[in-house]
C-alpha cells in the first residue's frame, strides 16, 4: 500500500530534522543530516545550504512493514 507523508509546520520547528529521523530509522539513509550542519538530504540545494532552511519542497521514498512512504518536507517560511 502507498500512503503519503506531508511535513508541515511554522519555519525552524524542526521538519527536515524530524523527516531526517525517519529516513534514518528507516534504513533509506545512512547518516542523519542536520540543517545547520548543512548534510541534510532532504535540503541538497545550494541556496538552503546557504540560508540555513528549506526553500523547496522535497520527497523522499522510503518502505516500511509492507507499506512504501512518499514523504514529503516542505518549507517552512510563509514567502516561498
Amino acid at each position: 500500500m502507498n500512503k503519503i507523508i506531508g511535513i508541515l509546520a511554522h519555519v525552524d520547528a524542526g521538519k527536515t530534522t524530524f523527516a531526517e529521523q525517519i529516513l534514518y530509522h528507516t534504513k533509506t539513509i545512512k547518516n542523519r543530516g542536520r540543517v545547520d550542519y548543512k548534510n541534510s538530504f532532504l535540503d541538497s540545494h545550494n541556496i538552503e545550504k546557504q540560508r540555513g532552511i528549506t526553500v523547496f519542497s522535497d520527497q523522499a521514498i522510503f518502505q516500511y512493514k509492507s507499506s512504501t512512504y512518499y514523504l514529503i518536507d516542505t518549507p517552512g517560511q510563509y514567502s516561498y
